[in-house]
């Protein structure tokens, strides 16, 4: 599962770690507009996007990684919760599983804990919200009761 087109994917990959970071916001910015609207398939790129930096930022080395877990569990929230709002249930348990094998890869003694936290978390959609609000000032449209847990 990619949105972004390769040559897109190996711009941003020599891009710095801030302006990822930055660009990871500016989408998920823009998505909020639609997302608030339940316009999911206007959402979708830019959420879908926001979650392929999130990765590119994860796979590096450096001071961002802690950031990069954030990032990757709140945009892999998200990208989860369209998916199941356009009624693709498999797209949106199939992200669940990508952020958290993407996760477990990644990981390393100093962000362990962090890890693990959001892996538990991804796997656990009735924690969701509270994770977002902890994190970001954007709302999440709440799943449906029968789809509780992953």
């Amino acid at each position: 599962m990619r949105f972004l087109c390769p040559t897109h994917e190996e711009w941003y990959s020599l891009q710095p770690e801030e302006e990822l970071v930055n660009n990871w916001m500016h989408w998920m910015h823009l998505s909020g507009c639609y997302y608030q609207n339940s316009q999911w398939n206007r959402a979708l790129p830019y959420i879908g996007s926001s979650f392929d930096l999130a990765r590119l930022l994860l796979s590096r080395q450096g001071e961002e990684r802690k950031t990069a877990i954030t990032l990757l569990t709140l945009s892999g929230i998200y990208l989860s919760n369209v998916f199941h709002h356009m009624g693709d249930e498999v797209e949106s348990n199939k992200v669940l599983n990508i952020a958290c094998e993407y996760l477990a890869r990644f990981s390393e003694p100093a962000t362990n804990s962090s890890v693990m936290q959001c892996m538990s978390c991804l796997t656990d959609t009735r924690a969701h919200d509270m994770f977002v609000a902890h994190h970001l000032n954007m709302p999440l449209a709440r799943r449906s009761s029968s789809q509780a847990t992953h």
